[in-house]
């Protein structure tokens, strides 16, 4: 059989369960995507949410940032140091990094729409010159760039419980914490790792049964074979929530002020 399969995104939403309303996937790689369902289209005028088609006959509206885990990759090279040592570093920081902030934009960036920019590490001092600092800064960047793409959704009358991480960074626990408070919405994270491949295997096995005359439902096949990993889920905690509200704001605003020398 031959199927039209789909993009990485569209299969990850798959092996996600992303195929109803209210569900939000977050990829966590080296570029990161933040991802919902839509029984219509979602037409952003601002740009920020990209107007895809799923692989399940609705719609993916869909954020996009070039630089998400290149981050901490970057200073981890520059620093020579193992993802174990690195995450404890970053664990001893508080929030908001004392004042450090990190504009991430290694790779130039694709939301917001600014190609030419360069990756900025504003505030140091001499208390928060430090390896764990610079690095728990840019992890929470990364967080601040899918959090962009949240209000875009909710700009558009779209609400969500829970967000769904994949990728990389969903295998750490500092991350999967920090995106948590980041974001405001409890994380559930899956056994099942590698969810674009999982995807085009539930889907694969969808259009096998239907080519077979079997009754086969693509939500439910996906709710029988997707598992919590319950040792990564977690929840937002209310006073790093209001923490992270207020550092996202400064972020925005070191954003803004750069804008006009990126677009130089």
């Amino acid at each position: 059989l031959v199927s039209s399969g789909g993009g990485d995104n569209m299969m990850a939403a798959i092996g996600t369960g992303n195929l109803r309303p209210g569900c939000l996937t977050a990829s966590m790689g080296t570029s990161g995507t933040l991802f919902a369902y839509s029984d219509k289209p979602v037409v952003d005028k601002q740009g920020e949410l990209a107007a895809f088609c799923s692989s399940n006959d609705a719609w993916l509206p869909l954020l996009c940032t070039m630089n998400c885990t290149v981050a901490t990759e970057q200073l981890r090279s520059l620093f020579d140091l193992d993802l174990k040592r690195s995450t404890q570093l970053a664990a001893a920081v508080p929030e908001g990094a004392d004042g450090l902030l990190t504009l991430p934009f290694y790779n130039g960036e694709r939301t917001p729409n600014l190609p030419n920019a360069k990756a900025t590490i504003f505030g140091l001092d001499m208390d928060n010159t430090t390896q764990g600092h610079l690095l728990r800064s840019a992890m929470e960047a990364a967080v601040f760039g899918l959090k962009t793409g949240l209000l875009a959704f909710q700009r558009h009358g779209m609400e969500f419980e829970q967000v769904t991480l994949t990728g990389g960074g969903s295998r750490s626990a500092l991350w999967c914490q920090m995106c948590a408070d980041v974001l405001g919405l409890p994380v559930k994270v899956l056994q099942e790792r590698e969810n674009a491949a999982f995807g085009a295997l539930l889907q694969a096995l969808w259009c096998y049964r239907r080519a077979q005359g079997q009754s086969c439902d693509l939500e439910k096949l996906a709710d029988q074979h997707l598992l919590l990993d319950e040792s990564k889920c977690c929840l937002p905690r209310k006073e790093s929530v209001l923490a992270y509200q207020m550092i996202y704001e400064k972020y925005t605003s070191l954003l803004k002020t750069l804008t006009p020398i990126y677009k130089q």
